[in-house]
This record gives structure tokens, sequence and C-alpha cells, in this order.
């Protein structure tokens, strides 16, 4: 299977998950009141900073193993289901904690049911890599498409009896159950005891998945803290709006995923002159067709969040419009961590996580403790913070990575001039068309998207026609 065909099967069933999540998202936020999603956000932010910890970032370290059996398959799991047990057992200790903190004694429940979830992802995570390792991606769409399907229907049915937040944990949990049992078998997983020799024979490609652990763990903290934060000082019901408008802004990075997941397995095995050309490409691509959407919300996050989500989220569709910025920041920090995994430099991904964490974190903190920022003026701060240094970090990871810097600069200066024009035109459009009426916002992105595209074009051809003639290769490949 080609790069192209492996691309194409990721998004489609992306695609598919994001109807299905679409449809979950218009019914839900129907039934259940943004204090339900506040009150869950609190329990699930706790579970993300202990996510990193479930596949304890294996599944790109075993993608890049050079060579697999049973007892290598067998070792990989058993660290898997050991640190799955772990996180069950932190939620477990943990929230006791949140609920004396927030008083809220359904969290109880709560961190029960995601302690549940916790190792059933952690169990599934082995057999999933294998099908990714395989390039069978088919099959691995297919698990998460019927997967969330489940769990969309379990969560609906839930909420329509009345259990609220309880309707989305369990939602959570169906969607883990699922991937452990599809996983297991569409694999054919089959797995044996290890001794600890055969764990000390993975011990250097472990250490790489610890530096990649302790990113994702920063991320964990970075990315979720601001939710507790947000609980505390403004309220379950604003948390509610934020957590939803962070949820919307996120969709255009999980196409992002869709493709940078199976092009690790071709770049993989690539020498650096391939590298070079992968890199570039897979930036050009990426920007092109997955960051443009991240502005769309920008220009129209008010009028989309009250179309997906409903009269109700008022307040999410004000915070969606700055949440963009971070949508599009998250673009940036897939495509530098993709760099870094390849080359096994989790350890340099470590430091700049850790830098992340100054950079975009104490403006925050002096800002709630000391200035008094409103609601609004952190999701400001907060977005155009991250954008700022996920654009400068992947900008310096592209030079560091591609051999020749002047391809490297014209990269940057392709995709900045691309979201310029792209905001401008659609701006300039806005005085001209009503936003009234749907379609006519659909006329004015499109037109901005595919302008932008045609003047930038125009100055940066060879980055265009390597686009064009990468797609129409692949296509043309039957092999």
């Amino acid at each position: 299977m080609n790069p192209i065909k492996g691309a194409a099967i990721s998004l489609i069933g992306v695609g598919l998950q994001q109807l299905i999540s679409l449809g979950g998202i218009i019914l839900l936020a129907r039934i259940l009141s943004p204090e339900d999603f506040g009150i869950y956000a609190l329990c699930f932010a706790i579970y993300l900073f202990f996510q990193s910890f479930l596949d304890f970032g294996l599944t790109p370290i075993y993608i890049k193993y050079p060579q697999v059996n049973k007892a290598i398959n067998s070792s990989f799991l058993s660290i898997n289901l050991f640190f799955g047990i772990l996180v069950a057992i932190s939620l477990l200790i943990t929230g006791p904690v949140i609920v004396y903190y927030y008083e809220i004694e359904l969290l109880y429940t709560l961190f029960g049911i995601q302690a549940i979830s916790a190792i059933c992802m952690s169990s599934s995570n082995q057999p999933f890599s294998q099908l990714l390792r395989n390039k069978k991606f088919y099959q691995t769409e297919l698990i998460s498409v019927g997967a969330n399907a489940v769990a969309l229907i379990t969560a609906i049915l839930l909420a329509i009896s009345g259990l609220g937040a309880i309707s989305l944990a369990i939602k959570h949990l169906s969607y883990c159950a699922i991937r452990l049992s599809g996983a297991l078998f569409l694999s054919r997983a089959k797995y044996q005891l290890v001794s600890k020799s055969h764990l000390l024979k993975i011990k250097p490609y472990i250490k790489q998945a610890y530096h990649l652990t302790i990113s994702r763990l920063i991320t964990g903290v970075t990315g979720n803290i601001e939710r507790l934060f947000v609980g505390k000082i403004f309220g379950e019901i604003t948390l509610g709006h934020y957590e939803r408008g962070l949820f919307v802004v996120d969709k255009p990075n999980t196409f992002r995923n869709a493709i940078t997941t199976p092009a690790m397995t071709y770049i993989a095995s690539m020498t650096q002159g391939g590298l070079n050309q992968a890199y570039q490409l897979l930036s050009l691509l990426i920007l092109n067709v997955i960051g443009i959407p991240c502005l769309f919300f920008f220009l129209f996050g008010e009028e989309l969040t009250l179309l997906i989500l409903g009269s109700q989220w008022m307040e999410a569709g004000t915070y969606v419009v700055w949440l963009s910025f971070l949508g599009l920041s998250l673009i940036f920090k897939g495509l530098t961590n993709i760099m870094y995994i390849n080359a096994l430099q989790s350890k340099t991904l470590s430091r700049l996580y850790w830098l992340a964490t100054v950079v975009i974190f104490v403006p925050l903190i002096l800002g709630f403790f000391i200035y008094d920022i409103t609601m609004v003026q952190f999701v400001i701060i907060y977005s155009i913070i991250s954008l700022m240094y996920w654009f400068m970090t992947w900008s310096y990871t592209l030079f560091n990575h591609i051999e020749n810097s002047r391809i490297a600069f014209r990269v940057i200066a392709y995709v900045s001039s691309l979201f310029i024009l792209f905001i401008i035109l659609s701006q300039l459009l806005q005085h001209w068309l009503s936003t009234e009426f749907y379609f006519m916002i659909a006329f004015n992105l499109l037109f901005s998207w595919f302008g932008a595209l045609l003047v930038t074009g125009i100055i940066f051809k060879p980055e265009i026609r390597l686009q064009f003639k990468f797609v129409q290769d692949r296509i043309n490949n039957k092999s």
C-alpha cells in the first residue's frame, strides 16, 4: 500500500469518525447542560494528564523497531499493561482529592469509570500498534469508526435517561472497550509471558519512549491544567463552554493525525535524502489542507459554533474564535513531533516541551493571580502565545532536519503567505457578502482558500508543483 492510499484510508476513517462525532455533538449538546460537560471536563482533565503513561510512548517506538517477534510484542504489551494499571490506581487515588477541592461528589463515580477506561485503553495499544506497523490502516479505521459509533449510541441513550455527566464517562469507557476487542480480534495477536531478559532487549528503545512520555506528560499538564483553573475560578458552566470550544477547534488536528500516523510507517525506513523531501512535503500538504480550516473558526467561529452546538452555547462561540489559533498551534506541534520522533531525538523534544511550559504558562499564571484577567482575555493570551511558540519551534525544527536551509525557508515563507492571504481575502469578502446565511459563509471560505492558493502558487511555483507531482505519482502507482 503506497502512502497516498494509506493516508486516504485514514482520512476517510477519520472523516466518518468526525461525522459520527458531529452527530454526537449536535445531539448531546442539546440533551446535556454546560454544567454536565463542565463536571466531566474536571475528571477528564486529570485522565488526560495521566494518559501520557497509557502507552508510555511505545506506539511510535514500536513502529520504528527493526524486527519484531512474539516475545518482542509481548514485552511491549507487558509495559503497556503495567502503566495502564498504574494510571488506574493513580486516578482512584486522585479522585477524592478533586472531590474535596471542588465539592462535587459525582466525581467519585466518574473517576471510577475512567480508571477502568485506562486499563482497556492501555491493553489495546499494542495490538493496535501491530496493525499500524503492518500498514493495516483499513482495519485500524474500522475499529475506530465502530468504537465511536457504539460509544455515541450508548451515551445518547444514557443522556436521555437522565444520567448527565455519567453518560459522557461511559461513552469514553465504551470506546476503549470496543477498541480493545476489535484490535485483539483483527490483529490475531498472540502473546506470552516474558522474562526480565526480554524486557532488557528493548531497553534502548524504552529510553527513547521515556523521553517521549515526558514530552507527552508536559503536554498533559500544559494542555489540561488550565481546565482545573477555569473550573475553580470561573465555575463549571464556564468550563463546560470552554471545553466544548476546545472540542470544536481540535477537529482539524484530528485529520492531521490521520495523515501523519500512516506517514510515520513510511518515513521510518527512509534515508536522509528521502527524509528531506518527506518533511518538506508533509509540512506543505498538512498546512495546505489541514492548517487553513483552523482559521475558519477565527473568521466565523461564533456562527459555526451556534450551528453545531445550538443557541445555549453562545459563550462557547466567543471562545472558539480565539481558540482557533490554539488549534493551529497543535498542527505545528504535531509536525514538530514527527521529525524528532523519527530521528529518535525524544530527549530534545522533551526539552522543547519544558520550554513551552515556561513560555506559555508563566504569562497565564501572572494573568490569573496578579492581573485578574477575564475568561476571554485568558483564551486570547493562551491561544496566541501557543501559536507563536509552536510556529517558531516548527520553523527551527525544519532548519535542523532539512539539509538545504533554502528549502526550509521557502516552506516557512509559503505557509505564512498562504495563511495571511486567506485571512485578508476572507475579511474583504465579508464586506460584500452577508453572513446571515451559511451558504454565503461556505462560499466565502472556499473562495478565499482557493484564491490564497492561486496567488501563493504564483510566487512559490516549485512548492506547488512538488505537491501535485507527489500526489499524482502515488495515485498512478499501482504497487
